[in-house]
């Protein structure tokens, strides 16, 4: 019994550390534009690196879109309003700017947007008076 509790204590020990290794990272396939072009049945959502011009393409249903510049934004301060018709979701963005969701209430793929430069709308008048596209 003394002998497996010298052996342990003396015995060396190997650490790993946490830090992925080239083989656990996930690998988006690299393709150039026109194989990725010629899939025929790409799923939703799927990820594409593109050998010809060093991006990272998802196809979104019906195009292969680039993420080439893709920035994300500082969102701060969503208010949620509704009034008969409408949802309204008000969202200042990198404290500059200002955008609001408007979706309807009888037909969720019924939706608008409004944005611009300054203060955040923060009550349901001023919402309901902005021109949504």
């Amino acid at each position: 019994m003394r002998l497996i509790y010298i052996l342990l204590i003396f015995s060396p020990l190997t650490l790993f550390s946490q830090v992925p290794t080239a083989e656990l990272l996930v690998l988006i396939h690299n393709v150039t534009n026109a194989d990725m072009n010629s899939i025929t049945t790409p799923f939703e959502g799927s990820l594409a690196y593109s050998l010809d011009d060093s991006t990272i393409y998802v196809f979104d249903g019906s195009i292969w879109a680039s993420l080439k510049g893709f920035k994300p934004q500082l969102v701060e301060n969503e208010l949620y309003f509704e009034d008969d018709d409408y949802h309204y979701v008000s969202l200042q963005i990198e404290t500059t700017d200002y955008l609001v969701k408007r979706y309807a209430k009888d037909d969720i793929n019924d939706e608008g947007e409004a944005s611009g430069t300054g203060a955040q709308p923060t009550d349901l008048v001023t919402i309901q008076g902005l021109t949504f596209n």
